[in-house]
């Protein structure tokens, strides 16, 4: 399991019929940018939101991302899901 904790710069919907299909670009601390993939509702966050996920890392064509199964905003009561 990997975590990644930092600030979205990207996220969009690329989820067709109802499944959603959730990626975002997360920069970290150190300014390293991470490419998150969810299946889950992140219609709640948004640019520039500081966040956490987990998930696995993965490898796929265009390189190396993390298939998130939790996601949730930093510094929230409630967690966000996936």
């Amino acid at each position: 399991m990997t975590t990644i904790t930092g600030e979205i710069k990207v996220i969009k919907d690329y989820g067709v019929d109802g499944k959603h299909n959730w990626f975002t670009v997360i920069n970290d601390a150190e300014g390293q940018e991470h490419k998150v993939y969810s299946n889950g509702n992140l219609s709640e966050f948004a640019k520039d939101d500081i966040v956490q996920a987990e998930g696995m890392t993965k490898n796929g064509k265009n390189g190396e991302y993390m298939a998130a199964s939790s996601f949730k905003r930093i510094g929230d009561a409630m967690n966000g899901g996936t």
